[in-house]
């Protein structure tokens, strides 16, 4: 049986700069809905709320709470302002620095290439057959069904 980093060192060894690039940004911006998810989840722990409390104080579903909790949905920045208001705290927005060459790849094409989806589709497949244990490929896989397809 193959392992996960394995997989994926073979992956990664076919695709292009640009590929590990829209790979590398996919990771990035599921990181940010998970650190989201959890300053919600956070906040309203902290605010000794259940999700449908806090949600009966914004107006939502208990499963909208939920969703943001899961990280199934990245709450935009009015749905922030509404959470923040509900728990009795403010919203802080900051942009920090990263390193020069991790900008180049976050600011790079949204959309993967079609190999790139084949690669992670093929990671998916995998991942379903058993064939390593690991969450990523189904992370990558809801990120890539989100994304608009590439054009040539």
């Amino acid at each position: 049986m193959i392992d996960y980093e394995e997989k994926m060192r073979q992956l990664e060894a076919k695709w292009t700069p640009d590929e590990k690039a829209q790979y590398e940004a996919a990771g990035a911006e599921a990181e940010l809905g998970l650190r989201m998810a959890e300053m919600v989840w956070q906040a309203r722990t902290d605010a000794g709320l259940t999700q449908a409390q806090l949600a009966s104080r914004m107006g939502v579903s208990q499963s909208h709470i939920s969703a943001l909790e899961g990280g199934g949905t990245v709450p935009t920045l009015a749905t922030l302002a509404r959470i923040a208001a509900a728990v009795g705290r403010r919203v802080d927005v900051e942009l920090v620095p990263v390193p020069f060459q991790r900008t180049h790849q976050l600011v790079d094409s949204y959309a993967p290439s079609e190999r790139l989806r084949e690669d992670i589709a093929e990671a998916c497949a995998d991942e379903a057959n058993g064939d390593y244990d690991d969450i990523a490929a189904a992370d990558i896989r809801g990120w890539l069904a989100a994304r608009p397809k590439a054009t040539a």
